[in-house]
């Protein structure tokens, strides 16, 4: 990264039980003119030796008080599964203290809050249903799924995480918010549908079928999302009508 200002800082939040590292390949693949942050929640990857917070709310204001500082031109935030959620709350954290908005988030693989009713209780699982549930959702190494003692280390992490998804419910009487906003979800994913985030009247708002059973985290050249964003005429950090690549290379279509 250049010293000069960046055209976009994109903020990228992992899954439960994940990290910065499947997305390590992101800053080579968006645009050079952009500063590409992966964040780490405390008890995860960089911040392994900080104690895990395990309340969505205190999660999104240590990560907000984190980035708060970097908020100072066009911005975003992308979130799969747990970072989707997380970045719903450190966005409406950012409207309700007047900080300046990010010009796009992007929630991955995470139902909208109001059609979260009955949850699954993973977190509740035995250790073997547990393991049997990551490799078929993906995204957890078959080497900490299959080896004993690595699992030891990783299943309160994973138990945690999965804990605070599967209790968080948005506060009651939040306003939509006033930002521009898609969701993903694979196609085939009936747990997190993409339809119903809630951005406001004078905000787009677009969702996003992708092929997968979950939403992908790789990203390569321009999509469907970046033509998306064109049509938003907010820019995300680009030229409307066309800077390559906004986001995601996801075999997606309209939900």
């Amino acid at each position: 990264m250049h010293s000069t200002r960046p055209d976009l800082r994109l903020f990228v939040l992992h899954h439960a039980g994940g990290s910065h590292l499947p997305y390590r390949t992101w800053p080579a693949a968006l645009p050079g003119t952009w500063d590409v942050r992966l964040l780490d929640a405390p008890g995860h990857g960089l911040l392994l030796d900080l104690p895990q917070i395990t309340d969505a709310g205190r999660l999104a204001d240590f990560l907000l008080d984190t980035i708060e500082p970097e908020l100072t031109g066009p911005y975003a935030l992308f979130g799969h599964s747990m970072g989707a959620l997380v970045s719903y709350e450190i966005t409406r954290r950012i409207v309700e203290r007047g900080l300046p908005p990010p010009v796009w988030i992007g929630l991955s693989a995470r139902a909208a809050p109001q059609s979260a009713g009955r949850t699954s209780a993973y977190h509740q699982l035995p250790a073997a249903e547990l393991r049997t549930r990551l490799k078929r959702f993906g995204g957890t190494p078959d080497g900490v799924l299959d080896d004993p003692e690595l699992w030891a280390l990783f299943d309160p992490v994973i138990r945690a995480d999965l804990r605070l998804v599967e209790t968080w419910r948005p506060a009651p009487g939040t306003a939509p918010l006033p930002v521009a906003l898609s969701a993903f979800a694979g196609g085939a994913d009936h747990a997190a549908p993409p339809l119903g985030w809630p951005a406001g009247p004078s905000t787009p708002s677009t969702s996003w079928a992708c092929g997968s059973s979950t939403a992908v985290t790789s990203i390569s050249g321009r999509s469907r999302a970046a033509a998306a964003a064109d049509r938003t005429g907010r820019g995300h950090g680009a030229r409307r009508g066309g800077r390559d690549a906004l986001l995601l290379n996801l075999r997606c279509r309209p939900a």
